[in-house]
């Protein structure tokens, strides 16, 4: 394939997802349910309440860079591991942070994600938990930060994108 033959290919492959109405044009996003998720906006908080899922090594580094942005706060730490918690919470009273909400064990996300207390859920839990978890926060209103890759499956991804668009997370 030349050059050529790449920009018409692509061009008519953009016409036809227009055509197929994938760019929701003239719609209201603002209230309805269901709806893609383009151009969607929650409104704008003076501070976010994070629950951090899994404070293993990049669960620990996620604590760090979060609590150095203004307007975070780590509300909440989840591990299976007790000792886990331990050191993430000596070191963010070492920095003059607050002491996050601690839960401990196996399905202690789900505690979490339930708890008021947050907004937000990161997780940073193993691979195999990135969509249970992330599902589990957005059911519970919460949005859902989950490091790469979010799922596992093609029915994960999508379940991802029905469920955001059902409760009108991120």
């Amino acid at each position: 394939m030349n050059r050529r033959e790449f920009i018409k290919g692509t061009a008519w492959m953009g016409a036809a997802v227009a055509a197929a109405g994938c760019m929701g044009a003239g719609r209201n996003l603002a209230d309805a349910t269901g709806a893609p998720m383009h151009g969607f906006r929650e409104k704008p908080k003076k501070r976010i309440r994070v629950g951090i899922a899994g404070i293993g090594c990049r669960g620990n580094d996620a604590v760090h860079r979060l609590s150095g942005i203004p307007g975070i706060e780590v509300a909440a730490v989840c591990d299976v591991e007790p000792v886990r918690l331990d050191l993430c919470c000596d070191w963010l009273a070492k920095h003059g942070k607050p002491a996050p909400k601690r839960f401990v064990g196996t399905e202690a996300y789900k505690a979490m994600c339930e708890w008021d207390g947050v907004d937000v859920v990161y997780n940073t839990t193993p691979w195999q938990l990135h969509a249970a978890v992330g599902l589990y926060a957005l059911r519970s209103g919460k949005h859902s930060m989950v490091e790469v890759p979010a799922a596992m499956t093609l029915d994960e991804c999508w379940e991802f994108v029905e469920t955001a668009e059902k409760y009108r997370l991120h």
